[in-house]
């Protein structure tokens, strides 16, 4: 009877390890779609040139850490980085569902065959990042906190039901090396990196005595889009469009 558990419960894992697979295989190809991506990184630029305008995004730095910033000397290499204490909000939703960029991302989707899904993210980040790497010296004092509303994804039907980290881990990392600010000073080993880390990755490295991510998918309700799914997972590197998005209007 065990053996029979044991069986089954192999077999529930397989099966799911080849759903897993089909719906990552299906993202890559329905991202291959060059509309879809070119209306992705229209999106993201209509959010940047709009958000302050229409009280979607907020920014709060630090007083010190914005003075340490601005006048830091990147080509000194002994130089310390300054501690990083911010709060951030993003908001996808509100008014920018209606903005010209948002439906046509939103088109591109239905018509590349994919599906709309909105997710809410809260990432708090504390402690003193490198900490536990540097003998003898300080991390980096690190108090951020950052929130992400409505982010909207676009998604395959093979992808419905299945836990999304990844899917939508690759998906953030897509639009943080889309993000003008960031391509502008993009570097082929710079981008292999942003590629290949992981959300658990980045936590485990960071030393931060507290590094946590609470997601939750919320539909778009887009009037007239197709039905959407419910699901829930856990990413790290979105959150990071958040504060690439909002720094780059400062």
């Amino acid at each position: 009877m065990w053996a029979l558990a044991l069986l089954s419960s192999s077999n529930t894992i397989e099966a799911s390890k080849e759903s897993a697979k089909a719906c990552t295989t299906a993202v890559d190809i329905l991202n291959e779609h060059i509309t879809l991506q070119d209306s992705f990184t229209a999106m993201l630029v209509g959010y940047n040139s709009t958000c302050l305008s229409d009280g979607l995004c907020v920014l709060d730095v630090d007083e010190d850490t914005l003075y340490e910033l601005k006048n830091m000397n990147i080509e000194d290499k002994e130089a310390p980085i300054p501690a990083i204490k911010a709060v951030a909000t993003a908001h996808f939703g509100k008014s920018f569902k209606m903005h010209p960029t948002f439906l046509a991302y939103d088109t591109a989707c239905t018509d590349a065959g994919g599906i709309l899904e909105c997710v809410d993210g809260h990432m708090t980040l504390l402690g003193e990042a490198g900490a536990a790497f540097i003998k003898n010296e300080r991390g980096v004092d690190t108090d951020v906190d950052m929130k992400i509303m409505s982010y909207p994804i676009c998604l395959p039907k093979e992808c419905d039901g299945e836990e999304l980290d990844k899917v939508l881990e690759n998906s953030a990392k897509e639009a943080i090396l889309k993000a003008p600010a960031v391509a502008e000073e993009m570097t082929a080993q710079t981008e292999a990196m942003i590629k290949s880390v992981t959300a658990d990755q980045l936590c485990a490295l960071s030393g931060l005595d507290t590094c946590k991510l609470e997601v939750e998918a919320v539909g778009c309700q887009m009037s007239g889009s197709p039905a959407l799914m419910n699901t829930s997972a856990r990413f790290i590197v979105a959150l990071a469009l958040a504060g690439t998005a909002i720094f780059s209007l400062f």
